[in-house]
């Protein structure tokens, strides 16, 4: 049994793939945890805090104690504050923070470069939604103003 158990909380444009894939690479499959959305039974399109975390709880409790005791790391988009609840051992939590300008232009240019591969055959609307305003492909400091509220 691992001593601590790290829990990445990953703010999305902060280089957490970046360390997941160091995560893969540098520890064996079964000393790390990687919580996706389709991997958890959550109830709503935009969960509370709480249902995460019971989504969390229940995953993690369908994996036995002796592989749930082998892991070191886990880590994605969906791990809550509290997730340490529901493996044994010491917990420290991690997560990497960004100047908050260069997220925006990350998180605009990730929205537009999946737009822009897309296949033009399928429909867009998966990703049409974080990037489009009024219809159109807005300039940065307009998509700024419309979906972050600022300039």
């Amino acid at each position: 049994m691992p001593s601590t158990t790290y829990f990445f909380l990953h703010i999305p444009h902060t280089a957490g793939t970046t360390v997941a894939e160091h995560i893969k690479s540098n520890l064996k499959k079964e000393e790390y945890l990687e919580l996706q959305y389709n991997m958890l039974d959550l109830p709503t399109k935009t969960p509370s805090h709480k249902e995460y975390l019971r989504a969390v709880k229940k995953y993690a409790y369908s994996i036995s104690k002796t592989k749930r005791r082998k892991i070191r790391v886990v880590f994605g988009h969906v791990v809550p504050w509290g997730s340490h609840k529901f493996f044994e051992g010491k917990a420290n939590y991690v997560t990497f923070m960004r100047d908050p300008v260069l997220r925006a232009v990350s998180t605009y240019n990730f929205h537009r470069t999946r737009y822009d591969l897309q296949p033009r055959d399928r429909g867009k609307e998966d990703v049409t939604r974080p990037l489009l305003v009024n219809g159109k492909i807005p300039e940065y400091k307009e998509w700024l103003k419309t979906k972050w509220g600022t300039t």
